[in-house]
């Protein structure tokens, strides 16, 4: 609502797909959130702007350096594992408190 031209794009399935769709479903957002499932992710990147990793726990994140490599700025939490490897806050992307609710800031 805050975002109406913002679409958010998820690559990959897992576990959790059923109860993501049910989230989007019950907030109506079927029409900006998307479950993408799984793609070769090097042709996709260069169809976005930003690349947006929501892990607070992985320690080497591919699709991080496969984004970087792509151009794309980076936004993700700043917790001590990959994302910090790769984003340099306010060079190449934007790290941000993992207590934030407010990711929509910094995109």
């Amino acid at each position: 609502k805050e975002l109406p031209e913002l679409t958010f794009d998820i690559y990959g399935s897992g576990g959790e797909d059923s109860l993501l769709r049910e989230i989007i479903a019950n907030h109506q957002a079927e029409d900006y959130i998307q479950l993408k499932g799984h793609a070769e992710l090097s042709q996709i990147y260069s169809q976005y702007e930003v690349y947006l990793t929501a892990s607070t726990s992985e320690g080497f994140g591919l699709t991080l350096m496969e984004a970087i490599g792509s151009g794309l700025p980076l936004i993700g939490f700043d917790v001590p594992y990959g994302n910090q490897t790769f984003i340099e806050d306010g060079q190449n992307g934007y790290l941000i408190p993992s207590s934030s609710d407010h990711v929509e800031d910094q995109i």
